[in-house]
């Protein structure tokens, strides 16, 4: 029965895979908080739209009431100031996200390294069983031959 094949640096390998999958974990989490945050920035530009329509829909009619105008533009600046923020945030997301990103893909790199020494070193093994397995067969004719050219000479 030939032995099996047993990768000694599995373990390491097995870490490295958790390494891997932590990573994309944290980059998904990430793309997730921007994508949320985009959505909100999009709501917020909704919304400042919506405000200037009221304004420019209550200063077509009648009176000016100042009180109004200017309870419409402090909202405004407001709404503007958020989506400025959301900006920023989004900004300092995006830059942690191209850090998140490099470390992915030095652990992606460093599982590969570890991944195509275990496929070589199992092609190693396989080649030897093989070779192994040719040669108990050939062991196995030759003493068949043998076998048989002596019992033919004996009969």
């Amino acid at each position: 029965m030939a032995k099996r094949f047993r990768f000694r640096l599995e373990p390491i390998l097995k870490l490295r895979r958790h390494r891997e999958d932590a990573c994309k974990r944290v980059v998904a989490g990430t793309l997730r908080e921007i994508a949320k945050l985009q959505r909100e920035r999009a709501r917020t530009d909704d919304q400042i739209a919506q405000q200037v329509d009221r304004m420019r829909d209550g200063t077509l009619v009648g009176r000016l009431n100042i009180t109004d105008v200017s309870r419409h533009r402090y909202w405004l600046t407001h709404l503007q100031r958020q989506a400025l923020e959301i900006d920023g945030r989004v900004r300092t997301l995006e830059a942690r996200l191209a850090q998140e990103r490099t470390e992915l893909a030095d652990s992606a790199r460093q599982k590969k390294v570890l991944t195509t020494l275990s496929d070589r070193q199992r092609q190693r093994h396989d080649l030897a069983i093989a070779r192994a397995e040719r040669k108990e067969a050939d062991e196995i004719a030759t003493g068949a031959y043998l076998f048989n050219r002596t019992s033919s000479k004996d009969a």
